[in-house]
């Protein structure tokens, strides 16, 4: 399948009394897809790529599994540099971290601390690979680049007129970069998301590295009251996640896609609304709800 013709169908669902139009950016591909398909477009529409790709995210991130498999197909070297693997992990790999080893990614590892450092983190990247003749894109893919595959989504979809747009946020280049691109069609539609990493203070400041790019209005930030260490799935998401998708045939992922809709409905009193699916769903086997892997459930 040519990723770039691909164009998403919007599927309408009623869910807890409310019509979602769910515009279904997760069958772009298997492993490429939703915002990291979105996130990769302007590599996908080159005609001549780097021989090797240097970047950072989660270890089990959808980023990871996306560019993985991109480099895979490419024949790109890729190395990816996260914070130290668990043992466990290592000797049992699981989700897409097992999927990025049999791509051939090689991984770089930092100490816990240092990765948490963002600065600090960037910093020794560039420093340990400053003479190497590669493609260096930011953590997560959180690059300006991502306005172009935002702009081919929005013309792709008629997005109805004052309708808003949900979108779930890790570092917040894709939410912020949609609303950017459909405000540059002349859309007025309000993107709306929820910070799936940190709280609303962290994603405002995810939002002010983007600079050279700022749209005319920023994506409005729906609190996350439910607490949660990143990774981990409450009881509340994973009823969720099994609710919806009872409810509508739609599979969700845990981390971003559930916790989204789930603080949408929450906190909002939106009855017609568009969410945009992100994917992600293979990284649903390395996750445990309650203690148990969705698998086992």
């Amino acid at each position: 399948m040519n990723l770039l013709n691909f164009i998403p169908q919007v599927q309408t669902v009623s869910f807890r009394g409310r019509k979602i139009h769910v515009v279904r950016d997760d069958l772009s591909d298997k492993f490429i897809s939703g915002n990291k398909f979105r996130k990769l477009y302007f590599l996908l529409k080159k005609d001549f790529l780097p021989l090797k790709i240097i970047t950072s995210g989660g270890i089990q991130s959808n980023f990871l599994l996306a560019i993985s498999r991109f480099c895979f197909l490419k024949k790109i070297e890729l190395v990816y540099v996260v914070r130290q693997i668990p043992k466990f992990l290592k000797e049992n790999p699981i989700g897409n971290y097992k999927f990025a080893k049999e791509f051939g990614t090689k991984f770089y590892e930092l100490e816990t601390q240092i990765f948490r450092n963002s600065e600090l983190r960037d910093k020794l990247i560039k420093e340990k690979f400053s003479g190497e003749k590669a493609l260096f894109i930011e953590f997560g893919g959180a690059e300006n680049k991502t306005l172009e595959g935002m702009q081919n989504l929005v013309k792709s979809v008629n997005f109805v007129k004052n309708l808003k747009v949900i979108l779930p946020s890790g570092t917040g280049s894709s939410s912020y970069f949609l609303q950017k691109a459909l405000l540059e069609i002349g859309k007025e539609n309000e993107v709306h998301t929820v910070s799936c990493v940190g709280n609303s203070d962290y994603l405002k400041k995810q939002f002010s590295h983007y600079k050279g790019l700022v749209p005319l209005k920023f994506p409005v930030i729906i609190e996350n009251d439910l607490k949660r260490p990143f990774g981990k799935v409450p009881k509340e998401i994973g009823d969720f996640y099994f609710e919806f998708l009872e409810e509508t045939g739609i599979e969700l992922d845990l981390l971003y896609g559930s916790y989204t809709l789930f603080h949408v409905l929450k906190n909002t009193d939106f009855n017609d609304f568009c969410y945009i699916h992100t994917g992600g769903i293979i990284g649903n086997e390395s996750l445990k709800i309650s203690g148990k892997k969705i698998s086992e459930i």
